[in-house]
């Protein structure tokens, strides 16, 4: 069968809503039902890198030296959702398993201590799938009074 022929026939508005539909249907956002689906459907997540003001400190699990810029060198390596709301982790060089909450909210997922006003780690939904995540948060402790961000990027193992 020659395909040649019924290429013309297709008007340029049917080759435009074909492109659209398939950039529409390849950039979809995760919602709150995909993400407890996802972070729970894996046992673990692997760390896999670390930014700090957009400049990696940890890539591939190895970590990656900076001169000069503020560090950041405590981190969990894998870490698990589970379905009861449960975050847990390890992390570097503790034994302890650390717990603390996640919440699947109308456009992020919130990781937050047990204790209040104690800091929350973000995963918004636009940096999800199902076999990676990042998560991001804000602070001023590494290098007062300055505002550091902080970028944590995690995959399937």
């Amino acid at each position: 069968m020659r395909l040649r022929p019924l290429i013309p026939a297709f008007k340029a508005g049917t080759w435009l809503a074909l492109a659209l539909m398939t950039i529409t249907g390849c950039s979809r956002t995760a919602t709150s039902e995909d993400a407890k689906a996802w972070l729970t459907g894996s046992a673990q997540w692997k760390l896999n890198r670390v930014t700090v003001n957009g400049k990696p400190v940890f890539n591939n699990g190895q970590p990656v030296e900076q001169f000069g810029e503020t560090g950041f060198d405590r981190y969990m390596e894998e870490v698990s959702f589970l379905p009861d709301g449960s975050f847990q982790g390890r992390f570097k060089g503790d034994q302890r398993l650390m717990s603390f909450r996640w919440e699947a909210l109308a456009s992020e997922v919130v990781v937050s201590d047990t204790i209040p006003n104690a800091g929350k780690w973000h995963i918004p939904y636009r940096t999800m799938s199902g076999e990676a995540f990042e998560m991001e948060t804000e602070t001023n402790a590494y290098n007062p009074p300055a505002l550091t961000r902080i970028r944590l990027s995690f995959v399937k193992p």
